[in-house]
């Protein structure tokens, strides 16, 4: 695995496959962030050099904070992996994947987690999760149409943590960075002027989903 460390890409996917919730624990989630930050450490935010033809499989982690309005800094929070695959072309290149395999807490600040992730400490990270409960579900990434290293996406999918049912729709934006397209990352918002819409038990909610991942 090698991605692109693009912070502020503070909230990540991880390889290809759909994600389910069956393999969520602390260590595996606290050890795929520390390899997506260590693998994109010397890319950042490099414009991407991108392949005209063939693919490349992603992986990473995920985060998403779900709150009730969007200038709240305490709320839900859903840290997981992702699975990504590219196919590119002349025009750009389309994307799709999922974030699954997630763990959940209610009332926490955000600031706590994203901190540790961008310290890129998994026994910090570990630590931070340690009382985090299972969540279940995923939710699906699709692009609808690129340009050269960015590109749209849609947003669809449910995860039910603590009995409430948590729906993503929408759509997000993202990017491409490095050299060979070597990280990747997507980023939708839901309130204010997000393109993302986020129920919790069909009302709705302020909040984001954001992925970064890596050949």
């Amino acid at each position: 695995m090698s991605c692109a460390r693009a912070l502020p890409f503070v909230l990540l996917l991880s390889a290809c496959a759909a994600q389910s919730g069956s393999n969520a624990s602390p260590e595996v989630i606290a050890s795929s962030v520390a390899d997506v930050i260590a693998d994109l450490s010397g890319v950042g935010a490099a414009p991407a050099t991108m392949p005209t033809s063939g693919g490349a499989t992603y992986a990473g982690y995920a985060t998403a904070f779900v709150k009730e309005t969007i200038t709240d800094q305490i709320g839900r929070q859903l840290v997981g992996t992702a699975a990504l695959d590219a196919t590119f072309t002349a025009a750009g290149a389309r994307i799709d994947g999922s974030v699954g395999n997630m763990l959940g807490k209610t009332g926490v600040n955000q600031t706590e987690l994203f901190s540790a992730i961008q310290n890129g400490h998994a026994g910090d990270i570990e630590n931070i999760l340690a009382d985090y409960s299972e969540a279940t579900g995923q939710i699906a990434v699709e692009s609808t149409g690129a340009s050269g290293a960015n590109f749209e996406v849609t947003i669809d999918g449910t995860i039910t943590h603590e009995g409430d049912a948590l729906h993503f729709d929408g759509r997000g934006t993202g990017n491409f960075s490095g050299d060979g397209a070597t990280g990747v990352q997507v980023t939708g918002t839901a309130g204010g002027a997000g393109n993302m819409t986020l129920t919790e038990n069909n009302s709705l909610r302020a909040g984001t989903l954001a992925v970064v991942a890596a050949q």
